[in-house]
């Protein structure tokens, strides 16, 4: 009897994907208002440095459109362009926070800025940490591409270095942060391995450049990390220090107005996440008085500033986030798992015919 191979079974799956009717793509829809000065100053900064008078200046217009200059990317016609503004880097966090779940917005025009020459380092610098943490957080939380993104940074350290953005990945913000993600993980996901937990960790920390910790919430995030997945973190990470939590308060603000209060408020929310999360994992009797110190300050200035607690709101949206994932990963592997039984039940009957045949 004739038994289909599995790479004949596989390939036919393959042309019945791609057996489609060919219609051109719809345009890409106008970016973000938010990620146009951003959008700018790539541009501007992708442009070769002895063009930039002429594109860029409006006394050298004429000059340019009679240069008859061809765009390398698009082959357009090069045109004058306004004089880019001063941006500030907080409008990249914004942006970044307008991400809905599951879009590759973001992620794509990430890989964009990150496939230039290191060489650029105007492009390569306008990423700092605090930009990183808060990519991260969106990706886990709200977007549902933490694997994909920190997969990627992970691949673009290399990259950073050579630009000599040496503390970009450094202990405060990108490994707490993503430890910290590992924990809502590992609970969401009831994972129980602690040898693979133990690699990941090692993992994180061996791309970290620039091991500034601080504040001492590295060491508590690794400890909830190793209780909760059931290993021993002393010793297991080279070169990683105890250090005294130390967190920042209100009162050490030079200035006790609503201005300066309400900057603490904002510059420290991503810090809460991380406090929030350590206390989560950690005995109710046995929380860092530290921590819970600060958890409670910053929860008071929610109630002053009229602010939505942040970490309250991040739980509802991965929970919908990660739930809609497993769903969505289910009905897929559901429907891989049909088609194939259909491809193979086919094959099977073309077999039987041409055995026929042949007798």
């Amino acid at each position: 009897m004739y038994r289909p191979s599995s790479k004949l079974s596989s390939s036919v799956t393959i042309f019945k994907r791609f057996n489609t009717t060919t219609t051109p793509p719809p345009p890409p829809p106008p970016p973000p208002p938010l990620r146009k000065p951003i959008d700018e100053y790539f541009t501007y900064f992708n442009t070769k440095a002895t063009l930039r008078p002429l594109i860029y200046r409006p006394k050298n217009a004429n000059t340019l459109l009679t240069m008859d200059l061809k765009d390398p990317m698009t082959k357009e016609p090069i045109k004058p362009r306004s004089p880019i503004k001063p941006i500030q880097k907080t409008v990249l966090t914004e942006y970044i926070k307008t991400i809905p779940y599951g879009s590759n917005e973001f992620y794509d025009w990430f890989k964009k800025w990150t496939s230039v020459t290191p060489r650029k380092r105007e492009i390569w610098h306008f990423f700092n940490s605090a930009h990183f943490q808060t990519m991260i957080f969106q990706s886990f939380f709200k977007i549902g591409d933490f694997s994909r993104l920190t997969g990627y940074l992970y691949s673009k350290r290399a990259k950073f270095m050579k630009s000599k953005h040496y503390k970009l990945y450094d202990m405060e913000h990108f490994f707490n942060s993503i430890i910290a993600c590992n924990l809502h993980r590992s609970k969401f996901f009831e994972f129980d391995n602690p040898k693979t937990s133990l690699k990941k960790l090692k993992n994180v920390w061996a791309n970290v450049t620039f091991r500034n910790n601080t504040n001492g919430l590295s060491n508590l995030l690794v400890e909830c990390l190793g209780r909760r997945l059931g290993f021993d973190p002393s010793g297991q990470l080279k070169g990683f220090e105890n250090v005294k939590v130390k967190l920042p308060t209100i009162s050490e603000l030079s200035e006790q107005n609503d201005e300066s209060i309400k900057k603490f408020h904002e510059d420290n929310e991503n810090t809460y996440i991380i406090t929030r999360t350590i206390a989560q994992f950690s005995d109710a009797s046995d929380i860092n008085p530290e921590v819970q110190k600060f958890n409670e300050e910053y929860q008071t200035l929610n109630k002053k500033f009229l602010k939505q607690d942040i970490y309250d709101e991040y739980m509802h949206t991965m929970e919908d986030t990660w739930s809609k994932k497993l769903k969505l990963n289910s009905v897929l592997n559901e429907q891989e798992e049909d088609e194939i039984k259909e491809n193979s039940s086919e094959l099977k009957e073309d077999g039987s015919e041409e055995q026929q045949k042949s007798n």
